[in-house]
């Protein structure tokens, strides 16, 4: 990269006065700002945020940055937008690696799109976006935009996300103002900045920078990137809502107190709904049944819908309009889920979460951010059990892979309490494979097994089995053995209604399964469920080590070897090894006419330090090097 800025600067030399702008060029970059980390480089991100009024803002903001290749995630740019916002001004241009403008981006380019997702039918968010690419690296693209905020939508652009992997910084900026009535805390996250703070014509202004930040490089097992990556968020003093609603957001408490006024008093269910559970509940005395109960009556008769309209996003709709609907959002739902248990004497409490696999908030005990959470649960104190209302297949007390082990908000009378939500153990989170293989002397094979999945992992097969027809359930199964020539001949998937568990029946024809050389079949141990993935080579590894999740993977296979093949070699040893975040058994026992092999994996959630991530990556070589081992037969006849 450094001989072609060369390069490009002494090509530039006589095209100094024909149209080139310098600071667009590529070769006017800081040499610290280039490494192997870097697909691109920001040359400049200003933002300057005016709140005219608590609930009344505008933003403006410029977006310079150098692509150096095709990894870089600014090629793709795009602007959230909805109802109470509009975008008042969007341009686009990009520039050569020599400064010179190749051209404006016209306004057929950008699309505009409702930026609803999967499961929703009522969003007012939409999505202005542009593909700015070019054939040759490097080149600069050039953004600017200004958008009018009102009410929810000013409090979207309070977090400054200041950079992101593969990105070096040259200059970034956020600019703040606002009134002097309106309190703000500034929380610097995984970064040490300061802000100018000054007198600005409608308030207080506010001034953070950051400047020459070299690229983050993505790493393997990383802790969620809103741990490591620099931003900086913005929270208000207080929050008004829809002229009705006034809250104070200076801590998790008070913050709750304001969300339990949301909920309070919409519980009331109509009056054939109360005989509904009157009817079912009255000669239970359990209240873990009845739980059971409710919730089963809950996911038969509604389903989710999200609602995010205005003080929709906030509120959820009372109990009478998802019993006269049908349906609702996560909010309705939990909220209708708490009117059937209050009918039935069972108190429940709503719960705040960040659903999803990437939040771009770390909460902590020091700070509340009430812009943190996209989901809400249920929980019922009395039973100690957690409910996820808007699912309409998952067993009582399973709240899926998505919610378990974050932080999340408990919302009562007295206000917020921030808590660690429950984590399936690693002992439950298993997949298990217990198949007869049929071996025959051509190197083909017949297989009859049942593959279970407990916990988290059952998830998944829990929503094929739900939503997917049989033969796209088949065509994935066939996709994750990944095995040669391998034909379904019986097929069939079930899942538990009581339990997380899901379990799949099989036979299956497999043409090459072994090699055959002369007299002797090579027999691979595993190909069902082989674990031979390797952790990449790092130069240097910067960041900490993140198990999230406890997982244990248990193989069970007998091997019926063909007449006339006895075996001439097998793994004799037991094979185990030992890392910080788990462990790995593997045996061979040797019948007269049958081989049993055994392949035990449990990973364990933890954490290491950078330096420990050597010893892992040895640790997943010998174990692919084990998983790779086979079984040699012999025909004596």
């Amino acid at each position: 990269m450094k001989n072609l800025l060369s390069s490009l600067f002494f090509l530039a030399i006589p095209a100094m006065f024909l149209g080139q702008d310098l600071s667009m060029a590529a070769y006017a970059i800081p040499d610290s700002l280039f490494s192997k980390s870097a697909h691109e480089i920001v040359r400049e991100d200003s933002r300057y945020l005016l709140f005219k009024s608590p609930g009344e803002a505008e933003l403006k903001r410029r977006l310079v940055v150098t692509v150096l290749d095709d990894e870089a995630s600014s090629r793709l740019q795009y602007i959230r937008y909805d109802d109470q916002s509009k975008v008042r001004k969007a341009s686009a241009r990009l520039y050569d690696g020599m400064g010179h403008l190749l051209r404006e981006v016209g306004k057929d380019e950008w699309g505009d799109e409702s930026a609803i997702s999967s499961g929703e039918l009522y969003s007012d968010d939409r999505v202005r976006s542009v593909e700015l690419v070019h054939t040759q690296f490097p080149y600069t693209i050039e953004l600017e935009y200004e958008l009018q905020l009102s009410q929810f939508s000013v409090f979207k652009q309070l977090l400054w996300p200041i950079q992101g992997y593969g990105q070096a910084i040259e200059s970034a900026s956020f600019e703040l103002e606002v009134p002097a009535e309106l309190s703000m805390e500034a929380h610097p996250l995984n970064i040490s900045l300061a802000p100018l703070v000054t007198a600005g014509k409608n308030g207080i202004h506010y001034h953070y920078q950051a400047k020459n930040l070299p690229a983050v490089a993505y790493e393997p097992l990383a802790p969620p990137a809103a741990q490591v990556l620099p931003s900086v968020l913005f929270v208000p003093g207080y929050l008004q809502i829809d002229d009705r609603y006034a809250g104070d957001l200076r801590s998790w408490q008070s913050f709750g107190k304001l969300m339990y006024q949301l909920f309070e008093g919409r519980d009331e269910l109509p009056v054939d709904w109360q005989e509904k559970v009157q009817n079912l509940t009255a000669t239970i005395s359990n209240d873990r049944e009845k739980i059971e109960i409710l919730y089963r009556l809950l996911q038969d008769n509604m389903r989710y819908v999200s609602v995010q309209l205005g003080i929709g996003g906030w509120q959820p709709f009372d109990a009478v309009y998802v019993a006269e609907n049908k349906f609702g959002d996560c909010k309705a739902l939990t909220n209708f889920m708490m009117a059937l248990l209050r009918q039935s004497g069972i108190q429940s409490h709503p719960v705040l979460i960040y659903r999803g696999p990437h939040s771009s908030f770390h909460l902590t005990d020091s700070f509340a951010n009430p812009f943190a959470f996209n989901h809400v649960l249920l929980h019922v104190p009395k039973e100690d059990v957690w409910l996820e209302c808007t699912s309409n297949e998952y067993p009582v007390n399973y709240i899926g892979s998505d919610n378990e082990g974050r932080r999340a908000l408990l919302i009562r009378e007295d206000g917020g309490h921030l808590i660690d939500m429950p984590r399936t153990p690693t002992a439950e989170n298993r997949i298990e494979w217990n198949a007869e293989i049929e071996l025959q002397a051509g190197g083909q094979a017949l297989i009859k097994g049942r593959t279970t999945y407990l916990g988290t992992p059952h998830q998944e097969y829990r929503h094929y089995k739900h939503y997917w027809s049989t033969e796209k359930q088949k065509q994935e199964f066939q996709r994750t053995v990944d095995l040669p020539a391998f034909v379904l001949k019986t097929y069939e998937l079930n899942a538990s209604p009581d339990r997380p568990e899901a379990w799949i029946d099989y036979e299956a024809d497999v043409s090459r399964y072994a090699s055959q050389a002369g007299k002797r079949l090579f027999v691979p141990l595993n190909l069902l469920d082989p674990q031979t993935q390797v952790l990449p080579e790092l130069a240097e590894r910067r960041l900490p080590i993140d198990f999230r999740y406890g997982l244990t993977l248990i193989d069970s296979l007998t091997f019926h070897l063909p007449e006339g093949y006895h075996i001439e070699s097998y793994p004799q040893e037991t094979i185990q090894l030992e890392a910080p975040i788990g462990n790995y058994q593997l045996r061979v026992e040797v019948g007269e006419e049958q081989v049993l092999y055994y392949r035990r994996l449990e990973y364990r959630p933890g954490k290491l330090p950078p330096e420990g991530y050597e010893g892992l990556r040895s640790f997943f070589k010998e174990m692919a090097k084990a998983e790779r081992q086979m079984m040699v037969l012999v025909n004596k006849t």
